[in-house]
Parts: structure tokens; C-alpha cells; sequence
């Protein structure tokens, strides 16, 4: 009997230790399985206007306003540095060309250094991206998921509101608006 005790002993604290260390991959996994449900519907209806055109710069004194290049299209992506998708996007921006990151509003939902991102927020300053504290913007643009991409036509309205899941589905996005410079950009960057 206390040899059984003993055995059951060990194989308690096996399956215990086994399930700390796989934590981490069940969270992962759960994260995988909700991609694989329908996406949410549009957080706003395509061909309404976009509920802001003008926006503070995080990084700097300045606004931004949409249209950014003139009369094409502008991309608002929303993130959170407490996203792990969203990091893995923003780790791959700098494979997005100068020509696209000029039309590119980056929308940091928790990026006020208050909140316990600093360094992620300096990381960004070094980079060339436009963005904004989009905390106060996510209702307004009712965000429900994170990544979020909304393509704003040069009127001003909503041309495609998309959850992002991966990097490559941002580049299939800005593909569909700015073919050649995508090829050109995204491929030339990967290549190195």
C-alpha cells in the first residue's frame, strides 16, 4: 500500500509539473483556435465616414490628418503592445516601404508609457511610423480585436475594416491598394 501511495505520489507531481510547463503552449493554443472561428463582423460599416480625420502625434508636437498622400488612400492599424500578434507586427514593420509607412497611422491602444510600456513606446519613436494614442479612439472606432486595419479612401470614408491575425495579412491588405509597391518593398526587405 505504500509503495502504491509512493507511485501516485510521483505521478501527481509529474502530471503537475507537466501541466506548468505546458501553460503557456494551452495559451497559445486557445489563442490559435479563437483565429479559426469566423472573424468579427466590421467594427464599422463599409462606405461610412471615419468617425476622426485628424489625430495627435504620440511622438512628437504636430497632427496628423487623413488623407495622408493626397488623394489615395490612408491605414489606420490599431494595436496593443500587450498583444502577442501585435508585436509580431510591429517587430516586421520595418519590411513595410517609406511609400506605405507615409500613409500608415499607427493607432497604440495602450501606448501611453503610464500604462507600463516605455520601452515599446521609445522603440517606436525610433522608427519613422506616425502614431497616436489610440486608446481614446477605440470606442469611437469600436475596436474589438487587436490587431484592427481600416482603409480610409481619400473622401473619408471606410473602405475595408479587417482584423489583422498575422503580418502576412496585412501585407495581402496593402497589396490590394498598392500592389507594385508592396511587391517591390516587402520582397526587397525579406530578401536580406
Amino acid at each position: 500500500m505504500m509503495i502504491f501511495q509512493g507511485v501516485l505520489l510521483v505521478v501527481l507531481l509529474g502530471l503537475s509539473l507537466l501541466l506548468f510547463l505546458m501553460v503557456r503552449q494551452i495559451g497559445l493554443l486557445s489563442y490559435r483556435l479563437g483565429q479559426s472561428s469566423p472573424p468579427p463582423e466590421p467594427a464599422l460599416e463599409l462606405g461610412t465616414p471615419c468617425p476622426a480625420l485628424e489625430f495627435p502625434l504620440a511622438g512628437g508636437p504636430g497632427r496628423l490628418t487623413l488623407p495622408m498622400a493626397g488623394d489615395r488612400e490612408s491605414f489606420i492599424l490599431f494595436l496593443s503592445f500587450s498583444c502577442p500578434v501585435c508585436r509580431v507586427v510591429l517587430e516586421e514593420f520595418e519590411r513595410i516601404p517609406a511609400e506605405v509607412a507615409r500613409r500608415l497611422v499607427l493607432m497604440i491602444l495602450d501606448g501611453n508609457p503610464r500604462l507600463g510600456f516605455a520601452e515599446e513606446v521609445r522603440n517606436l519613436e525610433a522608427r519613422s511610423f506616425p502614431w497616436v494614442e489610440g486608446g481614446s479612439y477605440a470606442e469611437a472606432f469600436k475596436i474589438q480585436h487587436a490587431p484592427f486595419l481600416y482603409v480610409v479612401g481619400a473622401d473619408g470614408l471606410i473602405l475595408e475594416a479587417d482584423p489583422i491575425y498575422a503580418f502576412e495579412d496585412l501585407v495581402e491588405i496593402l497589396r490590394e491598394f498598392m500592389p507594385v509597391v508592396i511587391e517591390r518593398g516587402v520582397n526587397h526587405a525579406s530578401a536580406r
